[in-house]
């Protein structure tokens, strides 16, 4: 007989982890087009960022909501989004405001 049960755990991937490299590195490339002032410090914002996606990473093992495995799983797959995203969507949509305007 199979016993129901409710899982107990923390899940994988991080949510935190993947959510963190999407929403840095996608405000950090959107401020950079919008303002010439970010554009020009753009590597400086990079590097924050990293620093700051890291202490995310970091803060997770440390409070033990995930184990480092979940993290680097999510850290795997928030960089996948951001590349698909670069490749395909991004692109996309330049050539759609460029038809448009």
């Amino acid at each position: 007989m199979l016993e129901w049960s409710c899982y107990t755990e923390y899940g994988s991937p991080s949510g935190h982890s993947m959510l963190s490299i999407v929403l840095f590195e996608f405000l950090v490339r959107f401020l950079s087009k919008k303002y010439e002032c970010v554009a020009r410090f753009n590597y400086l914002w990079y590097f924050l960022v990293l620093l700051l996606e890291l202490l995310v990473m970091f803060s997770r093992v440390y409070l033990g909501m995930h184990s480092l495995n979940q993290v680097l799983f999510g850290l795997m797959i928030g960089c996948y989004s951001m590349v698909l995203y670069y490749l395909y969507v991004e692109h996309w949509l330049y050539e759609i405001c460029l038809r448009f305007l």
